[in-house]
């Protein structure tokens, strides 16, 4: 009897935990070119993010001198202010301009994941400017 509880309170422990942590992508296109593009279904760079409460970022870096392009992907665990949902935001400096996006579903920091909300950012963006 006592096995059965144990076995049943590891199987709910393990059921919690797996529901509150997100998985993501964990990499960078400066250490590994297979970072810059991840084709929908590669698994290969997926981690559980271990903590609830924390989502997946992209960020895109364009460094101004070089002209060259980093692409991190990674857990995220502090919110961009005043944004709970996916969103990207938009950042440049003297030396970088950089993109970086939130989205809280399971790997969505892939390739095609977060060009969605990129799409979203350039026409609110064009709409604003207009």
């Amino acid at each position: 009897m006592l096995w059965k509880l144990l076995a049943a309170f590891l199987v709910v422990v393990t059921v919690i935990h797996t529901a509150d942590c997100i998985k993501c992508h964990n990499c960078t296109s400066h250490t590994s070119t297979k970072c810059a593009k991840i084709d929908s279904g590669d698994t290969s760079t997926l981690i559980e993010c271990g903590k609830p409460g924390a989502f997946c970022r992209k960020t895109v870096q364009t460094l101004v001198d070089s002209g060259e392009t980093r692409i991190t992907r990674h857990c995220g665990f502090i919110k961009f202010e005043k944004y709970d949902g996916d969103y990207c935001m938009t950042s440049n400096t003297n030396f970088k301009k950089e993109l970086s996006c939130q989205c809280f579903t399971e790997a969505c920091n892939g390739s095609n994941g977060v060009k969605a909300i990129s799409a979203l950012v350039l026409i609110i963006f064009a709409v604003v400017i207009r």
